[in-house]
């Protein structure tokens, strides 16, 4: 009787540790992601003072591991913008505004980069706008 109950102890325990599941386990790495920006237009065009209200939202059929968002100058590779967040989720809203002035005219990469797991693997997408002084 008593090899029964500690094999029934034994067993109880495997079931309980194998039932538990983290939230972002690495078996619900995505294989679909897509970025659909609703802000700014491509080819958009912005003026000295003016401000760009980046957003976008960001779905997947697994968990991703965060996502940075990248505003540079196409030309000299400057960096305007540079935010990131570390969140787990199959859905992220980003949404960012970024102030602009200057002298020099510049084409502006608008980039988001989800990082669809801990690999380091990710995917991107990006829009082109312009900033006229």
């Amino acid at each position: 009787m008593r090899t029964i109950k500690i094999l029934a102890a034994i067993w109880c325990c495997i079931m309980t540790i194998s039932a538990c599941k983290k939230d972002h386990d690495e078996d619900g790495t995505p294989t679909v992601v897509n970025i659909a920006f609703s802000a700014p237009q491509a080819a958009q065009v912005y003026r000295n003072g003016d401000t760009m209200n980046i957003a976008a939202t960001v779905t997947a059929d697994g968990v991703m591991h965060g996502y940075e968002l990248l505003v540079t100058d196409t030309a000299t590779g400057e960096v305007l913008c540079n935010y990131a967040e570390h969140a787990h989720g199959d859905r992220f809203v980003v949404q960012q505004a970024v102030g602009l002035s200057g002298a020099t005219a510049r084409a502006m990469k608008v980039d988001i980069r989800v990082e669809v797991d801990h690999a380091g693997n990710e995917k991107e997408a990006y829009i082109v706008c312009r900033y006229q002084p």
